[in-house]
Order: C-alpha cells, then structure tokens, then sequence
C-alpha cells in the first residue's frame, strides 16, 4: 500500500534576517478565504499576490517560531513584486502537495 505523508513547510527569510516556516492548514485555509471575502480554494489561489501576502503569512506561520501579527509582518516584508508572487506560490506549494503518489510512496512537492 502506498502512503501519502504530511508536507514541509516553506521556509521564507524575511528582512529581519530570520528564517521562518509557514504551512498553510485546513483551518488556516478556511480563516483566509473568509477574511479574504472568497468562498473556494480556487478563488483565493486567482486572488493577487498583493493582497493575499500578509494574510497567508500571518495564518500560515508554523512551528515554534513567534507569532507575529499581520502589522509586524508588514513591517519585514520587501515590497518586490515578484518576490511576493513566489513566496505566496511557495506557501501554498507546500501546504497543498501534489497528491500523486511517487516511486518511494509519498506525496510530492512538485
């Protein structure tokens, strides 16, 4: 039989230089698309980056880091365009694996 294991979180340097993780869970999800206005995961994942980024970051924040607020968030973000666009990517790359078992019986990321 084939198992499909939990996924990694994203690890995401912010500019105060520490290394966080962030896994987006079910719950996390839900929080989201209701702040966010939207009622499916298809929704949200169309939303821009722009407006998505400091929500995701704050109810995605995983692990025994501290937890910031979405203001202290906003405060260690780089305002790049395309750094935004990639880290919100990454987050949900990790929280939502590809479901497809592979050759060694687990999930992937890719």
């Amino acid at each position: 039989m084939r198992t499909i294991s939990a996924a990694e979180p994203a690890k995401v340097t912010l500019l105060d230089g520490k290394e966080r993780s962030f896994l987006l869970t079910r719950g996390g999800m839900s929080r989201l698309k209701e702040k966010l206005g939207v009622s499916t995961d298809q929704e949200l994942l169309h939303l821009p980056s722009e407006k998505v980024m400091i929500p995701l970051l704050a109810e995605s924040q995983f692990g025994s880091d501290e937890k910031l607020t979405e203001e202290q968030l906003a405060d260690i973000l780089p305002i790049d365009i395309m750094w935004s666009g990639k880290t919100v990517a990454a987050i949900f790359g990790a929280s939502m694996p590809d479901p497809r078992p592979t050759e060694a019986g687990t999930a992937t990321n890719a």
